[in-house]
């Protein structure tokens, strides 16, 4: 009697020791379920918030290169064409070395205008300190093939953009820096760095007056 109470207590112990990691495997498994759907939700949150951002950036940068064409229609172009073959302009190798949110070739006899376009959210010194740095690489560029200094070989894509930009090897170049917003720094060194500003006025964008 005495081994059969034993047993039985020791079962029953068992039952109870199986019971409590059920439980608390249950418990772990509705947390870990509430975790993953919060994780879920906020990776939802992410994707539209980004999606949201990528909208708006494309809406701003169509919004500056419209300011842009504008703009120098206005101040009596013969033609302003927007050059999307430049846009992404690339190395040797054929692929993507830097590029460009915009970029325009505007004609006003005697004057050709090559017009580089970098659209941010909002301005930073920083952008237009890369901006700059982007322009006066294909400045440089240019520069050598209006010399007759030839590039060194790459692949075909590369070869055949260099032969596009050789046409347009002479004109001025122009950087502009557009954006919904500009830090105090950032607009002082655009205006440094000769840049058209352009900016929402009145909801719509506009090119700040400026000589072409």
């Amino acid at each position: 009697m005495l081994k059969q109470g034993r047993v039985s207590m020791a079962s029953t112990e068992s039952h109870a020791l199986v019971e409590s990691i059920l439980r608390q495997q249950l418990v772990m498994e509705e947390a870990l379920a509430t975790a993953i759907g919060t994780v879920n939700k906020l990776a939802t949150s992410v994707g539209q918030h980004r999606g949201w951002m990528t909208n708006e950036d494309f809406g701003a940068e169509a919004e500056v290169n419209h300011a842009v064409e504008t703009h120098y229609m206005s101040l009596g172009a013969e033609s302003v064409e927007e050059l999307p073959m430049f846009k992404a302009i690339l190395g040797p190798d054929g692929k993507h070395a830097y590029s460009f949110d915009g970029v325009f070739e505007v004609i006003r006899a005697p004057q050709k205008l090559l017009v580089l376009v970098e659209c941010k959210h909002r301005v930073s010194k920083e952008n237009v300190k890369d901006a700059a740095k982007k322009r006066d690489k294909l400045v440089q560029l240019m520069h050598g093939l209006r010399d007759n200094i030839t590039p060194p070989g790459g692949r075909h894509n590369y070869l055949m953009q260099l032969k596009a930009l050789s046409e347009l090897c002479t004109h001025d170049v122009r950087l502009c820096m557009g954006g919904q917003s500009f830090d105090e720094d950032g607009m002082a060194d655009a205006i440094k760095e000769g840049c058209l500003v352009v900016q929402p006025d009145g909801g719509r964008y506009s090119c700040h007056p400026s000589q072409l």
